[in-house]
């Protein structure tokens, strides 16, 4: 009965702040760890932090800013303002002004602030559809940010089910509204929860003003404690790398449509923040663009490393459809990197490539969404390009004390 009226103050709450469209001062967040842990927080401006003792709830209190920016779809009668055209049987129509949010990412919370649903919209697309299978009856906070800072955040109601929203992007006509939804706090907080000899849990938290729905974390165990013996290695261009993509389970992370046949081969797949995470919790760091640029530059060059770089089988990259389609390419594995095509998750839950295209994030960061990473494919090269945070991808470690 406790934990029910929680959970409907958090939601009224919830409402209420939505409504009036002003933010109160601070979120409670309960946090229970099955280990002693610190948990950290932050909004890429401020950063609040707690000891948690090893299964005892302890409150991390998170300040929220005041906004006037923030207003619900149903009542937006402003130009420039994203809305909702209908919402009947779990089917959407998104209606986005179109200079303001070309590219735009569109996330579904439920109260308590749990990401179910991530999506990148963009108006030069013939076509912006998102599905999810089943979503229990409830309360939600759908989230649309324009990728020039423009930021709206409505509460909508689902009746369970399946759910599908529709992007329709449309002129607008009037610069004001662009400027009032800028003022919307996205209210985002990366969540870190620690603790020396296990893996980080970091996740993306909404909060809400008052007491918020209690975070249940289970850390689990490094599996190799740390010691570079436990790991394969290879020492190139003066630094010391993993020489397998990493296979650590963590949130935020999976094995190629979900086999554990394919984390055996491939390793698993991370978001760029739990592969920061993964390689800081095994006394290791995600590599930078400069720490790529390095290896690249001692095997030969961005032309030639891809080949150097790649292992010997597994880059089987042709269509059976297309008679066109590029040879197989493997590599030759000139420094013992082994490098596999692992493919990708998609934000849309769905995975990519593998077989044909191997990424790996870097530690360097393009935007508050966005990162780097370098991918191999059917051609002798390592090229470099950025993507949002949440894509998947695999992960190397490195050290620069080669000794």
């Amino acid at each position: 009965m406790g934990l029910f009226r929680t959970f409907l103050l958090a939601v009224v709450m919830c409402v209420v702040v939505f409504v009036s469209g002003v933010f109160a001062q601070e979120a409670l967040v309960p946090f229970v760890v099955n280990v002693n842990a610190t948990v950290s927080a932050t909004d890429g401006n401020t950063q609040k932090q707690t000891s948690v003792t090893a299964n005892q709830e302890t409150i991390l209190r998170i300040p929220l800013q005041n906004t006037d920016g923030v207003r619900l779809f149903g009542t937006q009668r402003q130009a420039n303002v994203p809305t909702i055209i209908s919402n009947r049987n779990g089917k959407v129509i998104l209606n986005l002004p179109a200079q303001s949010y070309k590219n735009a990412e569109i996330s579904l919370y439920t109260v308590n602030g749990k990401r179910i649903l991530r999506y990148n919209a963009s108006a030069s697309s013939a076509v912006n559809n998102i599905s999810h299978r089943k979503i229990t009856t409830g309360v939600y906070l759908l989230s649309v940010r324009g990728a020039d800072g423009a930021a709206v955040t409505s509460r909508m109601t689902h009746n369970g089910g399946g759910l599908d929203i529709s992007v329709v992007f449309s002129g607008e006509n009037s610069p004001s509204a662009s400027r009032l939804a800028k003022k919307a706090a996205s209210g985002d907080w990366m969540i870190t929860v620690s603790a020396a000899g296990y893996v980080d849990s970091v996740y993306t938290l909404r909060p809400v003003a008052g007491i918020n729905q209690p975070q249940n974390i289970t850390l689990q165990k490094a599996s190799s404690g740390g010691s570079d013996s436990s790991y394969d290695v290879v020492v190139i261009g003066g630094a010391k790398w993993t020489k397998k993509n990493l296979n650590i389970a963590t949130d935020s992370s999976w094995c190629y449509e979900n086999s554990t046949d394919s984390c055996a081969k491939y390793g698993r797949l991370y978001t760029w923040a739990a592969a920061k995470a993964v390689c800081r919790s095994i006394g290791w760091r995600l590599p930078s663009n400069d720490d790529w640029d390095a290896l690249v530059a001692a095997v030969g060059g961005p032309d030639y490393a891809g080949k150097k770089l790649k292992a010997q089988h597994g880059w089987t990259v042709v269509d059976p459809s297309d008679p066109m389609s590029p040879m197989p390419n493997n590599g030759t594995d000139d420094f013992g990197f082994s490098a596999l095509p692992s493919g990708y998750h998609g934000t849309d839950g769905s995975f990519y490539n593998v077989g044909r295209r191997g990424y790996w994030w870097t530690a360097t960061e393009y935007s508050n969404g966005y990162a780097y990473y370098r991918y191999m494919f059917s051609d002798d090269n390592v090229d470099e390009n950025r993507n949002v945070k949440g894509v998947g991808y695999s992960v190397r470690c490195v050290k620069d004390d080669v000794r």
